[in-house]
């Protein structure tokens, strides 16, 4: 083997390693994302269980509304603060209230990967889901880069783990992703 070549191999060797050792990082991270979101889906099925101690039998049908409603809008915001939220809460319907919770989150912590930032689009999609090409231009107009085909293999990655569903080229987040226990329910209607 030329000088040259054992260079170029040298480098490649190099790049390899570098690579190898950042997509390590990479798993190590998503498992944890991984194991915090079971762990907080997990708690909110039994927030949802208890729900029913104060009167709110169907969680799925305007949680923060019959809240609201019964805690009145001044306690209500006072939760929404004392949950670590800078923002007062403009609204208590279900799908305006998760809205806001999740642009904060977006806000203030950004998301951990590429699989985090389509699971909050599809959630901020809602009932009406999104296509993969919406997300795509959503995250690149934050500024996210990645490959044309990330978000589809996202989606993918998604759907079997049980956090997304489709239905044609609409992608929809599950019931799952928004910490219920049942497929394909939607807590937004």
């Amino acid at each position: 083997m030329e000088d040259y070549e054992k260079d170029a191999l040298f480098g490649l060797t190099v790049k390899m390693m570098v690579q190898m050792r950042e997509r390590k990082k990479a798993e190590a991270a998503m498992n944890d994302a991984q194991a915090r979101m079971q762990a907080a889906s997990e708690a909110v099925l039994k927030l949802h269980t208890a729900a029913a101690v104060f009167g709110i039998a169907d969680i799925n049908n305007g949680f923060f509304s019959q809240v609201g409603d019964l805690l009145g809008q001044e306690r209500f915001a006072e939760a929404y603060h004392k949950a670590g939220y800078k923002t007062a809460a403009t609204t208590t319907t279900t799908s305006d209230l998760l809205g806001q919770l999740i642009e904060e989150e977006k806000l203030d912590h950004g998301d951990a990967n590429i699989k985090d930032a389509v699971l909050r689009r599809l959630l901020l999609a809602g009932s009406g889901g999104t296509r993969a090409r919406d997300i795509i231009d959503a995250l690149r107009a934050e500024g996210v880069e990645m490959h044309d085909k990330t978000v589809g293999m996202t989606l993918y990655r998604l759907s079997q783990d049980k956090l997304a569903r489709r239905e044609g080229r609409i992608w929809f987040a599950t019931n799952l992703a928004e910490g219920g226990s049942e497929l394909p329910a939607n807590i937004f209607e």
